[in-house]
């Protein structure tokens, strides 16, 4: 907080000054007429048009619905339908942007760079030039210019943790995923961030924090650690999506970038009174401004045309961020600086709060989301504000086949003179009702009876339905070419063919590519940016580096999301070793880009170990052909055996000795084999000599040496 004490100065006219402000911008952007776009845009979302909405009923909030009726209004009685593609096409085109910007399985859109020439590499260098001066720098500086390249390294990954505890802290995801939906809806989605955000801690830990003012002798060192203590642990970074209704930057002099506005106001509705109480216990605020709030109640804000409201139970907030002069908060001695970069809040238009950014960059930390950029305007062009006018030609289309279907299947009955009917309603008509002919008899008269049924005719309307549903086809076509989103986006089959629907996939995914890169350029790196230095401003000291915050989503995200059909028909290629490529990588690349955690399919320990004994286990289908294979030898040296032992006998019979015998066998053996050989020999040159003849040609076919004489080939 910059001042302490408030109420000796001239706070009561920079309250009045700011109050100007705000009225000022309230009005210049109501003349911008951007507030009634977006306002037809959600009622077009939600199905809502000026046919179908009772009275100009308006919602509670934002994303409530506006009253209306269902049924048929007015005179003519005329069909009120409202066919709502609006919803699903915006619903299609944010989900698939959230998709591939939010991944899953513990990837982030995002990362921390080493910067190619880092500041400090940068001071290292001149210092050379003045060894006196690197002396004289602090230690902390001094051990940053000593930082190795692993340190450097190890710094960032250090960061980068502390980050990611910080995202899933202020839901990271969550947040985005609404900025991207708003943006869809009403073509601008703003998320605040990194702001400093209370949390809640150990009791203990506040106890200590309000312990040292009694450890440190110095009173104003006391304060200083105290605060920083304060900020570094009691806060903490955050984001949060703000509705664009709420967001007042400096109109017109922003021009397209609110970045260029000396100022941004947030409304913040809706605020209770015991808000305000919790508030009086925080020392960052003016007590007693909080105090003389709560006394007099909720007060109206005329500049957005509101009226004093007895029954109004809430406040409104308004935080202001960007220069302020303060020349009336300050005493004589310290008027030397005028203009500061602060952040302030109103409260029925009393200043509450004045306090520095928690970072030292002059940056409004409102980063602007737009589906499509809108000429000089900072606010943009949504899903709905695109689709409009199909969905206007959609629903008088459709409204008028309905009229007319009604009118064609309903008669048109018309009575002649002389009927009247007896419940005393001629235009009503329903089953058993009477009719009686009031007038006089035509057989008294003229002689010959009247037929009733003359009195009686009917006619049909004519059906056009043939000729509106061609329209209807055609402003659902004109529909997915005012938005770029194809209906396959939708979950609808285009064709059978995989390459024709991918063709027409990547297609229908050009200009969200674009809208991914811009959410890089706008809102991912600036904001990652934003939460690194604050981890170099209240981080701890070993992840202190120079490192630039690099946004993943058109250049990694993006163009997996494209790979996805290719994965397929890789994972056949990896488990191929000629590849040396990994098929579990693959498989964990391909289950990435289908939404899956990969992790969660992996095997565990045992089953690792399961899975490793059983590949060890021979196959049952080689051990029972081994099994076959020594059988087959068995029985082979089985016959070889007994042949030797037949000769054997033989040649004992005869009176020989074993080495006659077996000299007998060996010779019986070779002449054998001789006889093999002569025979295969024999039947050999017995096929030369007799070749196969030639299969006979069905009958009517010549033979091969008729067809050679007949071509003048034969010798």
């Amino acid at each position: 907080m910059l001042i302490d004490s408030p109420s000796n100065f001239g706070l009561k006219t920079i309250s009045e000054k700011l109050a100007k402000e705000r009225d000022g911008i309230i009005r210049a952007r109501k003349e911008s007429k951007l507030e009634e776009i977006w306002q037809k845009a959600r009622e077009q979302y939600q199905g809502i048009d000026d046919k179908n909405k009772v009275g100009g009923g308006k919602a509670t909030t934002l994303d409530g619905p506006v009253l209306t009726s269902m049924g048929s209004r007015g005179e003519e009685d005329r069909s009120t339908v409202f066919v709502n593609i609006t919803r699903p096409y915006t619903n299609a085109g944010t989900a698939r942007v959230a998709d591939i910007l939010l991944p899953t399985g513990g990837k982030r859109n995002w990362d921390l760079k080493p910067t190619p020439v880092s500041d400090v590499a940068l001071l290292a260098a001149i210092l050379q030039e003045y060894p006196g001066l690197q002396q004289a720098l602090p230690e902390p500086m001094q051990a940053r210019l000593a930082q190795t390249e692993d340190e450097r390294e190890a710094a960032i990954k250090i960061a980068r943790k502390i980050i990611e505890d910080w995202l899933t802290e202020t839901k990271w995801h969550s947040e985005t995923r609404n900025q991207i939906t708003e943006a869809g809806k009403v073509g601008t989605g703003v998320l605040k961030g990194p702001f400093a955000k209370k949390r809640k801690v150990n009791p203990e830990l506040e106890q200590f924090i309000a312990f040292v003012p009694s450890v440190v002798q110095d009173p104003i060192e006391a304060k200083l650690l105290q605060d920083q203590l304060k900020t570094r642990l009691l806060y903490q970074p955050a984001v949060e999506c703000i509705p664009v209704e709420n967001c007042y930057p400096d109109m017109p002099s922003c021009g397209n970038d609110i970045q260029n506005g000396r100022f941004f106001w947030e409304e913040v509705p809706s605020v209770s009174r015991s808000t305000l109480q919790e508030d009086l216990a925080d020392e960052t605020y003016f007590a007693s401004q909080i105090q003389a709030c709560l006394e007099e109640g909720p007060q109206p804000n005329k500049a957005k045309g509101e009226t004093v409201d007895k029954k109004k139970k809430s406040f409104t907030r308004w935080r202001r961020t960007g220069e302020l002069d303060i020349t009336e908060l300050l005493t004589d001695e310290e008027k030397s600086s005028r203009v500061v970069w602060v952040e302030l809040e109103l409260i029925n238009d009393r200043i509450v709060k004045i306090s520095a950014p928690p970072l030292d960059t002059k940056r409004f930390p409102y980063n602007i989301l737009l589906w499509e950029a809108r000429q000089d305007s900072w606010a943009g062009i949504g899903i709905a504000e695109q689709i409009e006018t199909p969905q206007r030609g959609l629903n008088a289309s459709v409204r008028a086949g309905n009229d007319n279907m009604g009118w064609s299947v309903g008669f048109q009955l018309i009575l002649g003179k002389g009927l009247e009917a007896l419940d005393g309603n001629p235009t009503s008509i329903h089953a058993y009702k009477i009719w009686r002919d009031a007038t006089e008899s035509l057989a008294a008269i003229t002689g010959t009876e009247r037929n009733p049924k003359d009195a009686l005719a009917t006619i049909e309307f004519p059906n056009h339905l043939e000729k509106i549903l061609p329209w209807i086809n055609f402003w659902l076509q004109m529909a997915e070419s005012t938005t770029g989103l194809s209906l396959l986006m939708q979950g609808q089959k285009a064709t059978d063919s995989v390459g024709v629907s991918q063709m027409l996939m990547n297609s229908s995914t050009t200009n969200l590519r674009m809208f991914v890169k811009h959410w890089d350029d706008d809102n991912c790196s600036p904001i990652i940016q934003g939460f690194y230095e604050w981890v170099q401003l209240y981080g701890p000291d070993a992840a202190k580096s120079d490192a630039v915050a690099a946004a993943l989503g058109s250049s990694t995200l993006i163009t997996r999301e494209l790979q996805q059909q290719a994965l397929i028909q890789l994972l056949d290629r990896t488990v191929q070793p000629v590849y040396g490529k990994s098929p579990k990588k693959t498989m964990d690349m391909f289950l990435e880009s289908m939404q899956f955690e990969p992790r969660q399919l992996d095997l565990d320990a045992e089953e690792q170990q399961q899975l490793e004994a059983a590949s060890k286990e021979p196959d049952p289908k080689v051990t029972v052909e081994q099994l076959r294979s020594d059988t087959d030898k068995f029985i082979a040296g089985l016959k070889d055996n007994t042949d030797r032992l037949k000769i054997m006998l033989d040649a004992q019979m005869k009176g020989e000795s074993l080495e006659q015998a077996a000299e007998s066998v060996a010779t019986q053996v070779e002449g054998n084999i001789a006889l093999e050989a002569v025979k295969q020999d024999g039947e050999r040159e017995k096929e030369e000599l007799n070749p196969p003849k030639e299969p006979a040609p069905p009958e009517g076919e010549p033979t091969t040496e008729q067809a050679m004489n007949i071509l003048g080939l034969s010798e």
